[in-house]
């Protein structure tokens, strides 16, 4: 049995779902199959509902959001079945992907295993709606990164590897998006992993993460149509391990507001700053503490907060100089 997600920049088009239907088939093995909306759904879906009212009932907008995962999860099985292998969509509520009543933010209590296996019988894959639970007679969705928690859970559940096919070929040493030149990492621990989550870091979402840990679920995050990622396991290691940055714009009374893991802080400056934190074991055995704050200091980037937490490092910086600050860690981190 093997789990593979499929996000919506994998199945954004006819052609994209095609190519995922015939990487699927190649594999003998049973599989479920776990789909995100179409790229852009969600959205324009949420655009559409602010424009027809200011505060929108959460219930409603769950009932509507997580059409997009069925939408995508009965295009793949028709092109999978198109292709001679035998596949039957599901959403949550055919396979009781029970969840909390938090609408918009819903946390799977359960999973009907004998549903599941029961369709196995009959057919070699299942494509499974991720993001979406039920309570009662309401679909609930999971949150950010809901359908990497739809595919972490049924990997707990089965003891299965996971396979989060994404829009990066896994996770690097700092965010390739940011157009900084960094490392992919082979491996990195469950542990580490779920630092990164928490720490704004956008491959994986906290709650996949969580999951992933405590469960002990061996998760590869590779690009669709890709063999070639990262593995989250138990494996810890002394190397540099990554660098994310989140942007932090709450406001709480003119102030800025900042809660990181229960500590909370405050600036009284209008303007936007950057969360970078950097995670891994390796920060306790070796100098790069001691070097990086040296590297603040000779920077001149006066940081709001530098925080050592666990296997963490957390500043919080002024937008203006995070660049600069960036480009000179990662340089630190790939010695």
């Amino acid at each position: 049995m093997k789990i593979k997600k499929y996000g919506g920049s994998s199945l954004k088009d006819l052609g994209k779902i095609k190519a995922v239907a015939k990487q699927i088939v190649k594999d003998n093995d049973k599989q479920l199959i776990v789909v995100s909306a179409p790229f852009g759904f969600t959205n324009d879906i949420l655009k559409k509902a602010k424009e027809l009212s200011l505060n929108p009932s959460l219930r409603e907008i769950d009932q509507m959001i997580v059409t997009g995962e069925m939408i995508n999860a009965s295009l793949l099985t028709i092109a999978i079945n198109e292709l001679g292998r035998k596949a039957y969509s599901c959403n949550a509520m055919n396979i009781d992907i029970v969840a909390s009543n938090d609408y918009g933010d819903g946390r799977i209590i359960s999973i009907d295993k004998n549903k599941i296996e029961a369709l196995l019988e009959e057919y070699d894959i299942l494509v499974i709606t991720g993001f979406q639970g039920v309570n009662g007679t309401d679909f609930v969705s999971l949150g950010r990164g809901g359908s990497d928690t739809t595919a972490l859970a049924l990997g707990a559940i089965y003891g299965s590897p996971c396979y989060i096919y994404t829009d990066v070929n896994g996770v690097y040493s700092i965010d390739p998006k940011l157009g900084i030149k960094g490392r992919k990492l082979p491996y990195i621990s469950y542990d580490e992993m779920l630092e990164l989550s928490l720490a704004g870091g956008k491959v994986l979402a906290p709650k996949a993460s969580a999951i992933a840990s405590e469960y002990q679920v061996t998760t590869t995050i590779l690009e669709s149509l890709s063999n070639d990622g990262t593995e989250i396991n138990s494996l810890e290691e002394y190397g540099p391990k990554a660098v994310s940055v989140m942007n932090v714009t709450k406001k709480d009374n003119n102030s800025l507001f900042i809660d990181i893991n229960g500590d909370k802080y405050y600036k009284d400056e209008n303007g936007e700053y950057s969360l970078v934190s950097i995670v891994g074991s390796f920060l306790f055995k070796t100098n790069i503490i001691s070097n990086i704050n040296e590297l603040v200091k000779n920077l001149d980037v006066s940081p709001i907060s530098f925080l050592v937490k666990d296997n963490l490092i957390i500043l919080i910086i002024n937008n203006v100089e995070v660049d600069k600050l960036l480009v000179s860690i990662n340089e630190i981190i790939l010695k």
